[in-house]
């Protein structure tokens, strides 16, 4: 089997700034800083490559890792992460490597860059604020191999006191 060198998740610099850091810096309660891949702080400008977008400042208990076939978003709250895997390669990562952790099982393969870094924004507006995660999960069917098909219900408190239901492919996030 070829193995392969492409992944639908393998973004530029320029694009995780414009379309995702730029759109989120609306948002005041974050507190946005690029890092390295040593945990090196960046600037806009670097040409080094963007490894870590930090959303809470110094904490870095929020952020997401980039990895040339998946992106991690760990979660201001209970240490959970959403994870987005390349449609691809999935069927590399074991049960072990998603234990414990909510993967997205929506298309990504299907969309532009910038399609899926608003996806990723999306994720990030709905946890800002977060003091509580609660997950449940199911099965709901198995691949050939790597780890199975999950639903997911993500409870979130936060501070803003409003009720509301978002649903996103396999995740269903009940708020307050």
């Amino acid at each position: 089997m070829e193995e392969k060198t492409n992944y639908c998740m393998e973004f530029s610099n320029k694009e995780i700034i414009e379309f995702l850091v730029k759109p989120l810096k609306k948002y005041p309660q974050l507190d946005i800083r690029l890092l390295s891949g040593d945990d090196a702080e960046l600037d806009e400008a670097s040409t080094e490559r963007i490894k870590y977008v930090v959303l809470d400042g110094e904490q870095t208990y929020f952020f997401l890792s980039f990895y040339d076939g998946h992106v991690n978003l760990f979660t201001p709250a209970e240490s959970r992460q959403f994870m987005f895997i390349d449609d691809d390669i999935r069927d590399m990562f074991s049960d072990s490597d998603t234990y414990g952790n909510i993967p997205y099982e929506g298309k990504l393969t299907n969309k532009t860059h910038k399609e899926i870094l608003e996806l990723l924004m999306e994720f990030v507006i709905i946890l800002i604020g977060t003091t509580k995660i609660e997950v449940e999960g199911k099965e709901i069917s198995r691949r050939k191999s790597g780890y199975p098909i999950g639903e997911f219900t993500v409870y979130l408190t936060n501070n803003s006191g409003e009720k509301r239901e978002v649903t996103i492919d396999n995740i269903k996030f009940i708020i307050n």
